[in-house]
């Protein structure tokens, strides 16, 4: 039994060494590519190029209009970001820490909600957003990115909140400190590496979606960097940059690989702790 949970743990290394080999590859290749003339990526697309060729780049952002569709991006992730940071650190630490009528109901109503398909709220997302006269907004597009992260950023913070030492906001409160002041100043700063770890998964799904992007934004100027992906891609058909093309991958995922660099420590540490102990 031993030397089969021994043979198991070094396949489930050989599998996921390789999976992880081949996205290094795909990722090498697009960035390779992305500083390659057409020309050279139509000769051999697996060659270094001959010199690189850094206007790919500013075919991307400035004749794509990729620069507009990255700031609308940033400020559509970073408002949710902020909003649900919130309003989700201060439900969860209440659904973690107090006791109350109706808990187990909200409780319930958070892991329901986690389980509901996003396609099944478009149309009534869409008619409330329409009845406030707010389609094709950046706001409308964040409102609706806030009430769908929710019930998972709930979730996940009340796993890490539950984790922290009751002594802690008990001794705050014997201080004398407030229970609003007690979550601001000490709750909050421990809850560090849980917020970091849901805000890091929040902002890759985000930045890579796209069918609520297509249906509350229409007009140019209010573009995600998906919608302008799925744009610069339809160019492609006509201009036949593919350098731009590769250029435009590459600005798309530059983001998500900072953030996953800058914060992976407190997204293990968020994200294991709040698991074991919630």
């Amino acid at each position: 039994m031993h030397g089969y949970s021994k043979t198991g743990k070094y396949i489930a290394w050989i599998l996921l060494g390789g999976w992880a080999l081949l996205n290094f590859f795909i990722l090498g290749l697009a960035l390779l590519n992305s500083l390659k003339t057409s020309a050279e990526i139509y000769a051999d697309i697996l060659s270094f190029p001959e010199q690189l060729y850094w206007q790919n780049y500013r075919n991307a952002l400035v004749n794509a209009q990729m620069y507009r569709y990255f700031f609308n991006s940033i400020f559509i992730v970073g408002g949710t970001l902020v909003i649900l940071t919130a309003i989700c650190s201060m439900a969860a630490y209440v659904l973690a820490r107090y006791h109350f009528r109706g808990k187990r109901i909200l409780m319930l109503s958070v892991i329901f909600g986690m389980g509901i398909p996003d396609l099944l709220l478009i149309i009534p997302l869409y008619n409330m957003v329409s009845r406030m006269g707010m389609t094709d907004t950046k706001i409308a597009l964040v409102l609706v990115y806030v009430a769908l992260c929710i019930p998972f950023t709930i979730y996940v913070m009340i796993g890490y909140f539950t984790s922290l030492p009751n002594e802690v906001r008990e001794a705050a409160i014997v201080d004398g400190c407030s229970e609003q002041g007690t979550f601001w100043r000490i709750m909050f700063p421990l809850a560090k590496p849980g917020l970091f770890a849901v805000a890091s998964f929040n902002f890759v799904w985000m930045w890579n979606e796209y069918l609520l992007a297509m249906v509350f934004t229409s007009s140019k100027e209010n573009r995600t960097m998906a919608l302008g992906m799925y744009a610069l891609q339809n160019s492609m058909t006509f201009t036949i940059d593919y350098g731009a093309l590769f250029a435009g991958i590459m600005l798309m995922i530059i983001p998500a690989a900072i953030i996953y660099t800058l914060f992976h420590k407190y997204i293990v540490a968020g994200v294991t702790v709040g698991a074991v102990k919630g």
